[in-house]
């Protein structure tokens, strides 16, 4: 490793040097599991998802790169300066929010031709502008609303990968959601890298926490049954 890089990569340890630089990423829960040397925080346990915390390469010259915050690099702060992990997580999410680091864009303005349906709203890819490590952009502070805005019947979360998930209307039926988690376990297990799986099952953003779709599908088809229920008992 050239020299200038490990002097640059030597200031990682310390934290005021790159508060304004971590920012969060998003990993699969058997990602984090075999990966104990990093820091991880904010799991949603129902959808198996982690924020894991990075701090952007390019202050170091690495054309969107990223370098993960370790379980050493945290050790080395707390030690001099007395960094916890709350002071971790603001400063990621405050640095999100300044940056404004988040595209939804229809798929068609990815690729360059119309996947959509008439009369459908299509296929949205949710991403970073760097669109390297961007899944995390969704839980950024009016990704939620906008989705309510492209999709006002509701939508479905795809996790294509750690790089960018995809938004599409809500199926009318739980079997068409189980079939979308199946076409995700699918692609994930022929086509993404084993490290680079977010999630095997299609899921939805609700209240800002990524959800099972088909749990959540099915809780509110029992709502108004419950409902019918307690109306019929009094």
């Amino acid at each position: 490793m050239p020299y200038y890089l490990m002097r640059e990569l030597s200031e990682c340890m310390n934290f005021e040097a790159v508060r304004r630089d971590v920012v969060p990423v998003m990993v699969g829960q058997h990602y984090v599991d075999g990966n104990p040397d990093e820091v991880f925080a904010v799991c949603n346990q129902e959808a198996g998802i982690y924020k894991r915390f990075v701090i952007d390469g390019e202050m170091f010259g690495l054309r969107n790169g990223k370098i993960k915050v370790t379980k050493g690099m945290m050790a080395a702060w707390n030690e001099s300066e007395n960094v916890q992990m709350a002071d971790l997580i603001r400063a990621a999410e405050q640095n999100s929010i300044i940056r404004d680091d988040c595209l939804i864009s229809p798929m068609q303005d990815m690729i360059g031709f119309t996947v959509n349906e008439p009369g459908d709203s299509g296929l949205y890819v949710i991403t970073n502008r760097a669109k390297t490590y961007g899944a995390a952009a969704i839980m950024l502070p009016g990704v939620e609303a906008e989705l309510d805005e492209i999709f006002p019947d509701g939508h479905v979360i795809l996790p294509s990968s750690v790089h960018e998930v995809l938004a599409v209307r809500k199926p009318d039926n739980l079997e068409d959601i189980e079939r979308l988690s199946e076409m995700v376990r699918q692609i994930n297990e022929m086509v993404v890298e084993p490290d680079e799986v977010l999630a095997n099952e299609a899921l939805v953003l609700r209240n800002g926490k990524m959800l099972s779709a088909e749990k959540e599908f099915a809780r509110q088809m029992e709502a108004p049954q419950k409902r019918r229920s307690t109306g019929r008992t009094m």
